[in-house]
């Protein structure tokens, strides 16, 4: 159920206004009407929290303040290191994913290979176990030395990925908030060894570090600010939390579109949130798109027989595919009319051929697609595997694209009328 998530997070880290936040970024993308719903069930589960286990805030840190208006500038490099370190979570998250996948393991074993894996991470740093609650706790308290921070990110991130990609059981939301933390603390430990006199204890920076990891890797920076506020109940925390999570954010951007939970979806070619409200193109993968009926043709076919399979098709441009048939590039006439004309048919066709031709991928939208069509003035491109670049699963033209369109636009019309 959409409203369970935010419970969820409510309850587990009692923080009521960050549990419909982070339905409100994350779950459902915009407001909408069953937010009201969600809104309850955040509360409900705050309450029961609360009733069961107290009402404190779920990290207790020392008290600290600034010491100096000037400290806020050291929160803005730490953003840029906490956006790389939730790119650098995401990325390895997904990378064994995909190592698991091409392993070809019977899928009963996989956990065991991840859990085996992970228990030889876990001999050298026992704190990658679980959720990490217990050693965010020692890191917020200072009692983790710097050269522990330092190897535990790392680790952490391996061992999560480890984990998930071998497909044991799990979240993302502790770990990146201990992965921030590790890096606030780090970085906040060596701020005030160089500026003891104007800065805070590394505490404060393992703190906003969590907030900006969590709110770069989900795309969620109101959730991250205000469950990190929640949490801790100080309010003096609030001006560096927004700064260095708000810079972590557009750090992250730069390197992806996708957070750590649509990027699963994306993955699966679910169109999740792929565009304003409205924007069909936007919702409909080129999947749905292509032809899979594959003329091509080899490399090492000569012109002669480029022309025997024109004649023969009616087609003019076709995907070139090496010996292993994996895809090398796209010819079409017009770039072999010159060597038609003078006589040249038994060169290869490989001569003529544009080289790493640009391609759409099956999980990229229609709108993605016209985009690449108009900024090189294509009429066709190759399909292939986002997990597998030169598998050519298709093909797609702009008649392709009007007939996708049509179709989803046809389907959005009779579920219009149904539901009147």
């Amino acid at each position: 159920m959409p409203a369970a998530r935010p419970g969820g997070v409510a309850a587990t880290f009692n923080a009521p206004i960050a549990g419909a936040m982070f339905a409100l970024e994350v779950l459902l993308g915009q407001f909408t009407a069953d937010f009201s719903l969600v809104v309850l069930a955040s509360v409900a589960a705050s309450v029961i929290s609360r009733a069961l286990l107290g009402d404190f805030p779920s990290f207790a840190i020392p008290p600290w303040g600034f010491v100096s208006e000037k400290e806020l500038l050291f929160y803005i490099p730490l953003g840029v290191l906490c956006g790389l370190a939730a790119v650098a979570f995401v990325k390895t998250l997904y990378a064994f994913e995909d190592l698991f996948a091409r392993l070809r393991l019977p899928e009963f074993l996989q956990p065991a290979v991840g859990g085996l894996a992970v228990g030889g991470i876990g001999l050298f740093l026992p704190q990658v176990f679980g959720t990490g609650l217990p050693a965010m706790e020692k890191l917020l308290l200072m009692q983790l030395p710097i050269g522990t921070m330092i190897a535990l990110k790392p680790a952490k991130i391996v061992a999560t990925s480890l984990t998930l990609g071998s497909g044991g059981s799990g979240g993302v939301f502790a770990p990146s908030l201990f992965i921030g933390g590790l890096v606030g603390g780090a970085v906040g430990s060596l701020i005030h060894y160089l500026f003891p006199a104007f800065t805070a204890f590394y505490s404060a920076y393992a703190l906003v570090g969590m907030s900006a990891t969590f709110g770069a890797a989900a795309q969620a920076p109101i959730t991250a600010i205000i469950i990190l506020f929640e949490m801790t109940d100080d309010y003096r925390i609030i001006l560096p939390l927004m700064s260095a999570t708000i810079v972590a954010v557009l750090t992250y951007r730069a390197f992806s579109a996708e957070s750590i939970y649509t990027l699963k979806l994306r993955r699966q070619g679910i169109a999740y949130g792929a565009g304003p409200k409205g924007d069909l193109m936007a919702e409909i993968p080129v999947r749905e798109a292509p032809t899979h009926h594959l003329l091509s043709i080899g490399q090492e076919a000569t012109l002669r027989e480029l022309l025997r399979l024109i004649a023969k098709t009616g087609h003019e441009w076709f995907p070139v595919l090496d010996s292993r048939e994996e895809l090398v590039g796209v010819v079409t006439y017009r770039d072999v009319a010159k060597g038609v004309d003078e006589g040249r048919l038994d060169d290869r066709v490989l001569q003529y051929a544009t080289r790493d031709a640009l391609c759409a991928f099956s999980d990229e939208s229609l709108r993605e697609v016209l985009i690449k069509f108009h900024e090189r003035d294509l009429g066709h491109l190759p399909v292939v595997d986002p997990t597998s670049p030169k598998r050519l699963i298709g093909i797609i033209s702009r008649r392709h694209v009007i007939r996708a369109y049509n179709r989803a636009l046809a389907r959005r019309g009779a579920t219009s009328r149904s539901s009147d």
